[in-house]
């Protein structure tokens, strides 16, 4: 429930700081786009890599289980759909996380990435884990979350601290509306499979 609130208020203080770096340090613009540009990928592969500690072993997870196959066999088959799956992406998604929810400039689009990234980090990192362990601190659970609502949460993040007109509120009920069906909808497949699977008590 909280991780996009957290990813918002990741992308806003982001915003914000990068906001006052760009009006003190006085780059030529031409040198700006091309900063912008690298730093778009190096954010992109920081946010991947969390992506994938903090996703993989979700889907990994039943499989190593089963102990009668190699984890890194596992780990490598599922990054391959991963990649083929990021290719192969339906144009519809694509576009409504790229402009139709909120525009976003190349600045806006790293501070989503880079809110992204840390928010994933705060769920998948040991290290931070450990720290706030140490200090007596509440801790982020280690556990998978829905990458999806970290996405739109760093968007509307920007959006909010740019004037929320430009958001478009018909596209974020219907996210909203698929984050509580998927979820809904998965179950009774699930359970409507292994009903007919068991019938006849037959069970696996």
């Amino acid at each position: 429930f909280y991780c996009p609130i957290l990813a918002a208020l990741f992308a806003m203080i982001t915003f914000y700081a990068t906001r006052f770096l760009l009006r003190h340090v006085k780059i030529p613009v031409l040198y700006r786009d091309m900063w912008v540009r690298l730093l778009l990928i190096v954010s992109g592969v920081y946010s991947s890599y969390f992506l994938g500690a903090n996703n993989i072993p979700a889907i990994a997870g039943p499989y190593l289980a089963l102990d009668t196959i190699y984890p890194a066999v596992v780990v490598l088959l599922i990054g391959i759909a991963i990649a083929l799956g990021a290719w192969m992406a339906d144009r519809k998604v694509i576009e409504t996380v790229s402009y139709r929810l909120f525009p976003l400039s190349p600045v806006e689009a790293l501070v989503v990435v880079l809110s992204c990234g840390w928010t994933l980090y705060c769920f998948s990192g040991e290290g931070l884990y450990g720290l706030l362990e140490s200090v007596h601190l509440p801790r982020f659970p280690l556990v998978p979350i829905p990458t999806s609502g970290v996405l739109v949460g760093s968007i509307i993040g920007v959006g909010l601290v740019k004037g929320h007109s430009g958001i478009e509120w018909n596209s974020l009920i219907k996210i909203i509306i698929s984050w509580v069906f998927v979820p809904v909808a998965s179950g009774l497949i699930c359970w409507l499979i292994l009903t007919m699977l068991t019938k006849g008590g037959a069970i696996l």
